[in-house]
């Protein structure tokens, strides 16, 4: 019997070393008690009774050594988002004309944008909204202390307060009024006289040699 030269089997025998060294990759064990287990960029987990690693953002692989889509190393050998012309000349409200030796070139304002002094900007939308009477409420609170008895000004008040709620142009309004000092309760004695405001209670200030400011207040 004659055998074939041995050269005739070498191809045989690179192919088969080839699918004896394909088989199936066992995954990395990872140890949390090592504190390089998962890199600079990932923390071991092993709450879950396997250990693994949970990966920043921009990482992943089993160890997180590898960048995510749609990142990139930078220089620095960090995972980095990928910016692209288009992103780029986004950010500023223009459209994107050419990438040249790593720099973007940007061209006119994005569609809805305008340009004002060398900057873009997103155009509003302009919304029309008729005008709406609301009602309207007043509140007087008025002086009834002993200075209003001066120089006539209780009736100037009281009379220029009637004329205004019983105009037309008061027609529809809410109207409350409030005294100062408090209408004291009925059988009240304000002090005739006092030296500090504390004589006077809620009737005050004081007034030397007059009394109560709130005098009036009866």
């Amino acid at each position: 019997m004659r055998l074939a030269p041995l050269r005739q089997y070498l191809p045989v025998a690179i192919l088969g070393a080839l699918l004896l060294s394909c088989g199936p990759v066992k995954p990395k064990t990872i140890d949390c008690n090592d504190v390089a287990a998962c890199g600079s960029h990932g923390t071991c987990d092993d709450s879950s009774g396997t250990a693994r690693c949970l990966c920043e953002q921009g990482y992943v692989g089993s160890t997180c050594e590898l960048c995510d889509t749609g990142y990139e190393r930078d220089s620095n050998n960090n995972c980095v988002i990928i910016v692209t012309c288009e992103s780029f000349c986004a950010a500023q409200g223009r459209t994107c004309v050419a990438q040249a030796g790593g720099d973007y070139t940007c061209g006119d304002c994005l569609p809805g944008w305008f340009e004002d002094h060398g900057r873009c900007y997103q155009a509003c939308e302009a919304v029309t909204v008729p005008g709406e009477l609301v009602p309207l409420d007043v509140y007087i609170m008025l002086d009834r202390s002993g200075s209003m008895g001066d120089e006539n000004k209780w009736s100037q008040m009281t009379t220029a307060i009637n004329t205004f709620v019983g105009s037309s142009d008061a027609a529809g309004m809410g109207v409350g009024i409030q005294f100062f000092p408090v209408e004291p309760p009925q059988g009240t004695v304000i002090p005739s006289s006092c030296s500090t405001d504390a004589d006077c209670g809620l009737y005050g200030p004081c007034i030397p040699m007059f009394g109560c400011g709130g005098s009036m207040a009866t």
